[in-house]
């Protein structure tokens, strides 16, 4: 599985959210809550078990997560109780604008060994996006984060400006960049 087809899925779900749910006001926590929704409806795509944070109807958060990561998917069919397999992808959710905070999720993500890793965040504006992208990148190249690594990297930042406009497409408000010959490139998705 590569990053086109687990954008499009996640594009293709974001898009199939109830504007009801969306008119409330949205708190990390309900939002995570829309995260996890969507992440599983990919999982459902892409034929993967999904482990992860799971908000139960009591108002308490259950986690399967693994390794302390948001969301991992492993392909069903290679996937069960008794055999360790390496997920298809990881996914970290960060609502915390903190660069720092952000920094050591990319780092937890990196650490383990999937065909795709992706990060999910955000920021107040659309400077500060660009500033934490070329934050994020410092540091992939100064930790040597990304060599010889054959995966793929996505980075999807939301822009915090923007989440009050009405009509507002999810390719507006969400950046997406991909690592790419050592850097990380804007990648424009049409949706």
């Amino acid at each position: 599985m590569r990053a086109k087809v687990w954008l499009e899925s996640f594009f293709k779900h974001l898009n199939e959210i109830d504007d009801k749910e969306l008119e409330d006001e949205l708190t990390s926590g309900k939002w995570t809550e829309i995260v996890s929704k969507v992440m599983d409806k990919i999982g459902e795509d892409l034929y993967c078990g999904v482990s992860g944070r799971k908000p139960d109807t009591s108002g308490q958060e259950e986690s399967e997560e693994y390794l302390g990561i948001d969301f991992m998917f492993f392909d069903k069919k290679d996937y069960n109780e008794e055999t360790s397999v390496l997920p298809r992808v990881v996914v970290e959710h960060e609502n915390n604008p903190s660069k720092k905070k952000i920094e050591y999720c990319l780092w937890k993500i990196l650490c383990v060994r999937s065909p795709l890793r992706v990060l999910i965040c955000y920021q107040p504006n659309a400077n500060k996006i660009e500033s934490l992208r070329k934050y994020l990148e410092v540091g992939v190249w100064e930790g040597n984060l990304m060599k010889g690594d054959n995966g793929d990297l996505l980075i999807i930042i939301g822009d915090q400006n923007l989440e009050n406009k009405r009509d507002l497409e999810w390719n507006e408000y969400l950046q997406v960049f991909e690592w790419r010959s050592d850097s990380f490139k804007e990648w424009k998705m049409v949706i």
